[in-house]
């Protein structure tokens, strides 16, 4: 309401133009416009403004509520006399089954004569009742254990669950405790964290037992046959016990002695009895029979008299009225019985064997090799025999060179019955194997991989390698030998051996680079030691640093050494390219008049130094200038500074031009700062054409926004929700000049 415009504001709870009634407190405040001119002639004008006092409003809270609760009345708001919304709705009530779970808001408002107003508001959490699942409970027999029920559930989790009903205790259901067999009615009640409580019922059925009935078992010995167990009733069931399997009785899987055994039946309702019955398992008498291993065909008959108890009998195919007489080379079995004061018969038998010789046997002897020592001869059985052929002496073979020799075995045992085989040993040729001169190698190197060896498919061994790799950093300066070793298909083995020599490497340093700015030229670089390497890395180009490439950011630089033994070093450091400011004064302008453009780069916390010597963030021009500005970043540092030049055309009278084309327009952006949606209001270029170019702080147009036939007052959305936080330009542009603003982006 002030005028003319450009003037300020003051009194009582004003600040920047704003009347906060908050700060002025209540009654009558007088408010101040002030308005000086350009002859710095001030000018005053007073209006009053009244504040009234508004009520304080309050309301009591309300508990939580399940959605099965009964309608109430909504109250507890003070002072009296005002008006209740639930979620927006004027109510009086609240009806908990109808307005849906979740968080209801009940605010309360009341207002005074004055016309002001004040509310207050309380939360209450309208909860849904449980989801309450009792699943089907298995059939019980009468004479079961109690059946701890497990069917009942409820969610959300967290909540408490109780099991009730005929035969129910602690959540578990007892069929003796019920009655009698029958249907039984169980249920289960689920309470929920936030209070709200439901019920599921599911049914049990108890159901009769079977009458089992098992007949006495008659005894019977340890190694008698298999026993068929048919007498348990009804028939059906399960026999079970020791040494009893798929209905029959092994009496050699049962203990010595009296073993009960059980019959199992289970009814078409799954309900089981049982019986039981005991069944004696006498021991087989305990048979020996100790005879001789072997015999020789020519020894006659032998008396058996060894079976132990004694009165048993002994039988066998060539077993004739107590003696084993041979007819022929083989195996002869002899068996011995004895039958005890229970009936029960045991047996023990053996093996003779009917030699005209021992059985010898020789294995197989291993390949050798021409270079391995002298084998001794082991592979005859029985141990203890005589080894002969060529090149044997005793047990010892020596090979005589490449071929085959045959070597025979002769054994004579405790009997004086002989036999003898023979086999081969096949000496093969070693492997020729040679390792070609190994290039010399620098102490700075960890792993080298090691070549030349034939036939290859060897393996290279020595001090400090590893895997084909030879380790000159821990070998150090000298020479080590190296050895390749090869073993070819016929498991023979050779090695060929050669000297690799490692030769001292240089040691390069570099010294620290100094920072250095992103508009800088060619960085020359230097402090590599000693002299005569170069230096490499990303932007590295013929020992200069190319920063502008690089950009702002730490990169690294390497300085390579190479000495007379082409051995090499590298030392890296790296160099700090920081960021110039980035700024722009704009377009090239036109004044006229006693008009004058204010310049401002728009960046903060800068030095500032313009070509007419002023150091401050912006200046204003009045006259024809070219206009340069050098703006030093003294953060980085490099005190990194960029310069831009602006035009200034200066027109004593201003024909052609509407007359306060840029003085009238009032431009204004709205939230500032925003997450990146704003609105522009622009008013006082009607009839215009404009454009608006949003520019990021390193000069990269991001939106362009052209309008024509501008209205007298134009509202435009701007969306730059894709964009980072920070700063960013905004210049309207017209046909007599540029309006520069700023936006603030916070994401």
């Amino acid at each position: 309401g002030g005028s003319p415009s450009g003037g300020t504001y003051s009194g009582s709870g004003v600040s920047s133009n704003m009347f906060s009634a908050a700060t002025a407190g209540t009654g009558s405040k007088t408010i101040t416009y002030s308005v000086t001119n350009s002859s710095s002639c001030t000018s005053e004008a007073t209006a009053s403004i009244t504040v009234n006092a508004a009520p304080t409003a309050s309301i009591s809270s309300i508990s939580n509520k399940c959605e099965n609760d009964a309608t109430f009345s909504l109250s507890g708001g003070a002072p009296t006399g005002g008006t209740y919304k639930v979620n927006g709705l004027i109510a009086t009530s609240f009806n908990p089954s109808t307005s849906g779970i979740g968080i209801k808001t009940v605010r309360y408002i009341v207002s005074n004569a004055n016309n002001c107003s004040d509310s207050a508001s309380t939360s209450f959490n309208l909860d849904t009742l449980p989801l309450v699942t009792f699943g089907a409970v298995p059939n019980i027999c009468y004479n079961a254990s109690p059946l701890t029920l497990t069917q009942g559930a409820g969610s959300p989790s967290g909540g408490t669950g109780v099991y009730f009903g005929t035969g129910v205790s602690s959540s578990a259901f007892n069929p003796v405790s019920a009655g009698a067999p029958g249907g039984y009615s169980l249920g289960f009640a689920y309470t929920s964290s936030n209070g709200c409580k439901d019920t599921a019922y599911s049914t049990i059925d108890v159901d009769t037992v079977p009458i089992v009935t098992f007949s006495a078992l008659s005894n019977i010995c340890a190694n008698s046959p298999s026993m068929f167990l048919g007498n348990g009733s009804p028939n059906g069931g399960v026999y079970k016990g020791a040494g009893v399997s798929s209905g029959f009785f092994y009496p050699d899987s049962a203990a010595i002695g009296m073993n009960t055994l059980r019959y199992i039946f289970t009814d078409t309702f799954g309900c089981t009895d049982s019986a039981s019955q005991t069944i004696q398992v006498y021991p087989v008498p305990n048979v020996s029979l100790v005879l001789p291993a072997n015999l020789c065909f020519n020894v006659g008959a032998l008396n058996l008299s060894t079976g132990t108890p004694t009165g048993g009998a002994y039988y066998g195919t060539n077993v004739s009225s107590g003696q084993l007489i041979p007819v022929g080379l083989g195996l002869d079995t002899v068996y011995y019985s004895f039958t005890d004061t229970n009936g029960c018969t045991g047996t023990q038998s053996q093996v003779v064997r009917i030699d005209s010789v021992p059985v010898v046997a020789l294995s197989p002897i291993p390949s050798y090799c021409a270079s391995t020592d002298t084998l001794f001869l082991s592979q005859g059985t029985p141990a203890g025999g005589v080894y002969s052929g060529n090149n044997v002496s005793g047990n010892a073979y020596v090979n005589a060179g490449v071929g085959i020799d045959t070597i025979s075995y002769v054994f004579t045992d405790a009997n004086g019955c002989k036999d003898s085989t023979s086999s081969t040993v096949e000496v093969f040729a070693l492997p020729t194997v040679s390792l070609a001169a190994l290039a010399n190698t620098c102490d700075n190197l960890a792993a080298v991989s090691l070549t030349g060896g034939l036939p290859v498919g060897g393996v290279y061994k020595g001090n400090h390698v590893v895997s084909g790799k030879f380790n000159a950093l821990a070998a150090g300066v000298g020479t080590s030998v190296i050895q390749y070793v090869f073993t070819n298909t016929n498991n023979c083995t050779d090695s060929a051996q050669q000297n690799i020599l490692v030769n001292a490497a240089p040691n390069a340093s570099m010294s620290a680079l100094a920072p250095q700015c992103d508009n800088s030229a060619d960085i020359t670089l230097s402090g590599g030691l000693p002299a005569g390497g170069f230096y490499t890395g990303p932007f590295v180009v013929n020992d200069k640093f190319q920063a502008s490439q690089a950009g702002a950011g730490s990169h690294s630089v390497g300085y390579v050494l190479v000495n007379a033994n082409l051995c090499s070093d590298t030392a890296n450091t790296s160099i700090l390219i920081e960021a110039s400011p980035v700024f722009t004064l704009g377009n090239d302008t036109v004044i006229c008049g006693d008009r004058s453009v204010t310049l401002d780069p728009m960046v903060t916390g800068m030095s500032y130094l313009w070509s007419s010597g002023e150091t401050t963030q912006s200046i204003v021009v009045k006259t024809t200038s070219i206009v340069i500005l050098t703006v030093t970043d003294n953060s980085t540092a490099a005190n990194c500074s960029n310069t831009d030049t602006v035009k200034v055309s200066y027109e004593e009278n201003c024909l052609g031009v509407k007359d306060g084309l840029l003085s009238r327009a009032s431009v204004r952006y709205y939230p500032n700062p925003s997450k990146g949606s704003f609105f522009a209001q622009i008013d006082g270029l009607e009839n215009e054409k404009i454009s608006l170019h949003i520019i990021n702080m390193q000069g990269q147009e991001l939106m362009n926004i052209e309008l024509d036939e501008l209205p007298a007052s134009y509202n435009l959305p701007i969306d730059l929700e894709g964009v980072t936080s920070g700063a960013y330009y905004i210049n309207l542009v017209t046909r007599e000049g540029v309006i520069k603003q700023m936006l603030m982006v916070n994401q």
